[in-house]
Order: C-alpha cells, then sequence, then structure tokens
C-alpha cells in the first residue's frame, strides 16, 4: 500500500506530465541552492558546490597521493556524464520530452531540504556526498555534528516506497550496517570547533524513502523559506522520524559488541547510532 504524507490525500499517480516534473525540479533546484547558500553562510569553510548543496570533490585534493585522487576524480568525471545520458534516456520517450532530472535525484533534494530547515539551528550539517562517494559507495546524504564533532551517519534517499527494489534497498542497507557501516571517502569533521576534511568510516546508513507521487506536489505544498515548515513538511518530518525510528531498532543488534569484533569500530558505531536516536526522535518539535 502507498504511504501519504499525515494530512495529506494518498497520490496514487503513476505517470507525470512533463511539466509537472519540469516545475518539481525547478521548485527544488531553487530551493537546494537555498540551502546550500544558507550552510555555506553558517560554515564558510563547508567545500560545497552551494548551488547543488553537495560536497565539491576538487576540494579534497590535499587528502590523498596525487596519482589515487586523479583516479578518483576521473571516476567522478565519468559518473556525471552516465548521470547526464540517465537523466536524458529516461524521459526521451515520453511526450515533449525535455532534460529533466531523475525522480529520485529530486526526492534526495526534497528529504535533505525538509531535515536542513528541522535541524539547521542545532549545528547539525546536512549536505550531500561527493558524486564519488554517491555512485561508489552508495552514499547519498551525509550527517554531521558540527558542535561535537561528531558525523552521526549516512542516509540513502529513495523514490520507492514498495515492491522489489525497494526491498532490495533495505536488504542493502541491512547488510551494510551489519559489516560496519558506512563509508565515506570524501567527508568532514570537526576537530576543536574547526572543519576537517578526512576519510569516515563506521557509519550506520539509513534509507529515507518518498513516494514519486508526493515528490511533484512539492511546488504547492513546500516553502522556499528555510525558517518555515509547513504542514506537509511537517508531515513529511513525521514520516521520516518513523522510517528512522524503525531501522534503528532493528540495529540494535549491533550495540552488542560481538557483532563488531573490533573494540574501537564497535564504540564508534554505537556512539553514532545513539546520536541518530537523539536526534531523530526529537526532530518534529
Amino acid at each position: 500500500m502507498r504511504r501519504s504524507f499525515e494530512k495529506f490525500h494518498p497520490y496514487e499517480k503513476e505517470y507525470f506530465e512533463p511539466t509537472e516534473i519540469k516545475e518539481a525540479q525547478e521548485f527544488l533546484n531553487e530551493l537546494t541552492q537555498r540551502v546550500g547558500e544558507d550552510l555555506k553562510e553558517r560554515f564558510p569553510e563547508l567545500p560545497i558546490y552551494p548551488q547543488l548543496c553537495r560536497l565539491k570533490i576538487e576540494e579534497f585534493e590535499e587528502l590523498y597521493p596525487s596519482e589515487e585522487f586523479e583516479k578518483d576524480l576521473q571516476k567522478t568525471y565519468e559518473i556525471r556524464k552516465l548521470q547526464r545520458i540517465g537523466r536524458y534516456l529516461k524521459e526521451a520517450d515520453k511526450p515533449g520530452s525535455e532534460y529533466f532530472s531523475p525522480i529520485g535525484e529530486l526526492a534526495e533534494k526534497m528529504i535533505n531540504a525538509v531535515l536542513w530547515k528541522a535541524l539547521r539551528n542545532r549545528e547539525i550539517i546536512v549536505v550531500g556526498t561527493t558524486e564519488f562517494d554517491d555512485g561508489v559507495n552508495k552514499v547519498d546524504t551525509l550527517i554531521v555534528d558540527s558542535k561535537e564533532g561528531l558525523p552521526i551517519c549516512t542516509i540513502d534517499d529513495v523514490a520507492d516506497v514498495e515492491g522489489e527494489r525497494f526491498k532490495e534497498k533495505i536488504e542493502q542497507v541491512r547488510r551494510l550496517n551489519l559489516k560496519g557501516g558506512a563509508r565515506v571517502k570524501y567527508g568532514i569533521d570537526f576537530e576543536n570547533g574547526k572543519l576537517i576534511k578526512t576519510k569516515l568510516t563506521n557509519l550506520p546508513q539509513f534509507y529515507l524513502a518518498v513516494a514519486p507521487a508526493n515528490v511533484i506536489v512539492a511546488p504547492e505544498k513546500m516553502s522556499l523559506d528555510l525558517e518555515k515548515l509547513t504542514p506537509y513538511e511537517q508531515g513529511m518530518l513525521q514520516v521520516l522520524r518513523k522510517e528512522i525510528i524503525d531501522q534503528l531498532r532493528l540495529l540494535e543488534i549491533l550495540k552488542n559488541p560481538k557483532y563488531l569484533k573490533d573494540y574501537t569500530q564497535f564504540e564508534r558505531f554505537k556512539r553514532r547510532l545513539n546520536k541518530a536516536e537523539e536526534i531523530f526522535t526529537k526532530i518534529v518539535t
């Protein structure tokens, strides 16, 4: 059964007109840019593309030996090229086709923007990962507590809420956490209040899902005002909160050290799980 956000009727529509996709894309692109600019204003040293609200791999050159970095950079260029081709092929057979972002990409922007609105005054960063980590390590979003200097978790944003692909995504995330969590090769952390660029491991990974039809109505249901959470956005946070809490219950088993043999890894993973539980339990006031 397709879920809808609290206070909304269930959107059952499967086909979307090109104009609907374009309007949602334009709205969510603008909202994402506002979030990125807000992040950059609050954290000027943050290595991101403000218009994309995504970590910028070109700013991490000093982190690895030049040969390794150049290899990753070339991989990033390949990923960008495939994304462009994928967008074209995905929409090319539709009437009045234009160059649109896939619904999944828009769902990611939608989820991240709402999370940032809810967490922006708690000194918690919500930012898209580099294309490299998105494509290679399957991590869409990184959440970091800048005040505590604690990378909290990663998010895999999806626009599937049922079916085989959704089940596969759940299983992928479960297996990843059982192996010790996600890794981000081009990540950020804070030491003594100062941002550092670093590789991150043992990050609890969660999936967050919204239905495509809920994404399409974003222009009429959401606000570009970062200080404002509309009833729709509040309802969305309720859904996302439940998704995270349900997954946290499944991950309780990993607080037993026998599942992560390395004690340092265990302590790191458990601390992050506890922090994720704290922020997501209180994310809706």
